[in-house]
């Protein structure tokens, strides 16, 4: 009458698909392109091309009109 009874074998499974769920939800978000997450390498280096063209262009700017002065 104190055993385990005749479902004790719902708790495990149940258990088993929470961390199945949480194993997908952590592939899914490693692998996809989430930006609030870790992001695309690819599209983080195009990035800082681009951010170091504006800041080069910037400071041909800033010398022209020194030597403008």
């Amino acid at each position: 009458m104190w055993g385990p009874g005749p479902c004790w074998w719902v708790y495990p499974v149940i258990g088993l698909l929470i961390c199945f769920l949480f194993v997908v939800v952590v592939v899914r978000t490693l692998v996809s392109d989430c930006r609030m997450c870790w992001g695309s390498h690819q599209h983080d280096r195009e990035e800082t091309i681009r951010l170091r063209r504006e800041i080069k262009a910037l400071r041909e700017q800033v010398k022209r009109q020194v030597a403008a002065q």
